[in-house]
């Protein structure tokens, strides 16, 4: 297909792609082709990228796309263990990583220098660009019960349908402002770039995570994807949507507590509310809030591209244009599909008859996974990391209830190790939103490791006890 960059250059060279920094499609383009001439020897190879979200690294993932390069961004608060690990496993090779981050490269691992300044000495004419729309473009790392990540691998078009089916809800005109506010390491944060990009729009690059309040005013938003934990921070500081220009709201990553939905209607803004996963390319299902509807527990109707039903175990199958190409392992995808084509979520769900249309309630995973500030906890993964230390014998991770965090992550350990050591180890091992806020003894509840652990029993005694049992001093 036809580089939609590429096009706007020819077409509109003026047109804003980025207002801090500034950064028109033009400027865009000619950056991206002088970051594609350094990279173009990667192609069909993974570049594994650690970088926060800055214009630089946008335009790399930009330029992967348009040379065949396969796009591997990871969170850059990854420990230099899991790093090592994760290398190991997928038998990655190319490492990129920006000043954000201090991580130790694994061993063996070659690390890419880019000069992003390069464009100056490029030639200002650019021939028409054409991209393999059905060619692996990226792979979304997303917790798995294993305790290792797994490498969502997905083409160009699966995220063109996806932005196409969110546009029939969220309407992006060139003339709007996307705040870019979600990672690009989730999907959530990569669709951003691809819907602002089809929209011919322009994107908002925030000046800090706790500055979103000043941002959304100062450069007049229009669009916002946020996970609750984000919103919640945005009213603690006395935020109003009534003095912006936000126009649309988007919701994901967790449950949303009904406080913070009435508080948006208060303010005139009718969120959006969403299902969505990484192996269906971000949102499957939307809905907009008001106030005839907030007391409805379902998610919205099913959005073009994507088709959805549910198992006779209650289990929530998807597929269609949205739909990964497969879990990346090293050599091969593998993609475990029904004989009906379906993926298997491991969420629970109903499908369910609301005004005369089909829509998606959900009700919980089939896993221990939870939901912590939007961000995926896999609580198997923690402890396998947490018991790589000889001064912890037995660890538990569990998430409980919590108004800011939606779950908050609590750890179950017996060891001699103190609060802050803990605290320590964890906060140089594990990514930043895995760390445990808090820490208490697993023989203050009635834990029998001889058998299976139930962890809802567990978790359902742990909110129980909260109050009574003592933590790590």
């Amino acid at each position: 297909m036809l580089s939609q960059i590429n096009r706007i250059a020819h077409e509109f060279p003026n047109s804003l792609f980025s207002l801090n920094p500034k950064c028109t499609y033009l400027e865009l383009e000619r950056r991206i082709e002088a970051v594609s001439e350094q990279i173009q020897h990667l192609a069909n190879q993974v570049l594994v990228v650690l970088a926060s979200n800055t214009l630089n690294h946008v335009i790399l993932a930009l330029a992967c796309l348009r040379t065949g390069v396969i796009y591997a961004p990871l969170n850059s608060s990854v420990s230099s263990l899991q790093l090592e690990n994760i290398f190991s496993k997928y038998k990655f090779q190319n490492l990129y990583v920006d000043c954000s981050t201090t991580v130790q490269p694994p061993t063996g691992a070659k690390q890419i220098k880019i000069n992003f300044n390069y464009c100056i000495l490029c030639s200002a004419v650019y021939p028409v660009v054409n991209i393999d729309e059905n060619k692996i473009s990226n792979l979304i790392f997303t917790s798995g019960s294993t305790g290792t990540p797994k490498a969502v691998a997905h083409n160009l078009k699966a995220h063109i349908a996806s932005a196409l089916g969110s546009e029939t809800n969220i309407p992006i005109k060139n003339s709007d402002r996307y705040l870019f506010t979600l990672p690009i390491f989730h999907i959530g944060g990569y669709a951003i770039i691809i819907k602002t990009i089809m929209a011919q729009s322009c994107i908002v690059f925030p000046s800090g995570s706790r500055e979103l309040d000043r941002d959304i005013l100062k450069f007049n938003i229009t669009h916002l994807s946020l996970v609750p934990t984000q919103l919640f921070r945005l009213f603690e500081k006395g935020f109003t949507f009534k003095e912006s220009q936000v126009s649309y709201l988007l919701l994901g990553g967790a449950s949303i507590p009904r406080d913070l939905l009435t508080k948006c209607l208060k303010q005139n803004i009718n969120p959006f509310i969403s299902y969505g996963l990484s192996e269906m390319a971000s949102q499957v299902c939307t809905k907009q809030i008001t106030m005839s509807n907030i007391s409805e527990t379902d998610t919205g109707i099913i959005l073009p591209y994507r088709e959805v039903k549910i198992s006779s175990e209650g289990e929530i199958l998807v597929k269609g244009d949205t739909l990964f190409m497969g879990y990346y392992n090293g050599n091969t995808i593998d993609l475990n599909l029904d004989s009906d084509g379906f993926f298997h979520t491991r969420d629970r769900g109903e499908l369910i008859s609301l005004n005369g249309k089909n829509v998606l309630k959900v009700t919980g995973r089939l896993d221990n996974q939870f939901i912590s500030g939007g961000e995926n906890i896999q609580p198997e993964e923690i402890e396998k990391i947490m018991l790589t230390n000889p001064e912890i014998n037995k660890c538990l991770i569990i998430g409980i209830p919590d108004k800011e965090w939606g779950s908050k992550v609590i750890a179950l350990v017996e060891t001699n190790l103190s609060k802050q050591q803990l605290y320590n180890f964890c906060k140089a091992n594990l990514l930043r939103h895995q760390v445990p806020k808090n820490f208490y003894p697993i023989n203050a509840l009635n834990i029998n490791f001889d058998f299976k652990i139930k962890r809802r029993e567990i978790q359902q005694q742990l909110v129980l006890s909260i109050t009574t049992i003592h933590e790590i001093s």
